[in-house]
This record gives structure tokens, sequence and C-alpha cells, in this order.
């Protein structure tokens, strides 16, 4: 009888946590794709571009129209 009450007092405390607010959910998930973006770009920016020239691809490069380089 003791571990039926034990269990069940370990399975309504974990059942009666209040989950986190979408909203927060939401904010937490804009923070790590500014982060993972802003370590994309350092990284693109810390590249040797003297031997290559680093395009970023654009929409029109899947659309087919291609980027003019001069």
């Amino acid at each position: 009888m003791k571990y039926l009450l034990l269990f069940s007092v370990i399975f309504l405390s974990f059942c009666a946590k209040n989950p986190i607010p979408k909203e927060y959910r939401d904010m937490q998930k804009r923070i790590e794709l500014r982060k993972n973006r802003e370590y994309r770009d350092s990284i693109l920016l810390s590249m040797d571009t003297t031997r290559f020239k680093w395009y970023p691809v654009t929409d029109s490069t899947f659309l087919g129209i291609p980027k003019i380089v001069r």
C-alpha cells in the first residue's frame, strides 16, 4: 500500500508542474535563432576572402536568375 501511495505522490508531482508559457518559449526560440545567426555571420566574416569570393545565396539563385559578377 505504501508503494502505491509513494508512486502516486511521485506521479502527481511530475504532472502538477506548470508548463513554460508559450510566449516565453517563443522568446527563447528567437534568442537562440539570433545567436546562431550571429555565430554564422562571425564565421563567414572571419574567413579568408582574398582567394575566394563568397556570395550569399539569394532567392534569385533558386529562381534561375544568375547574379552578375562585375
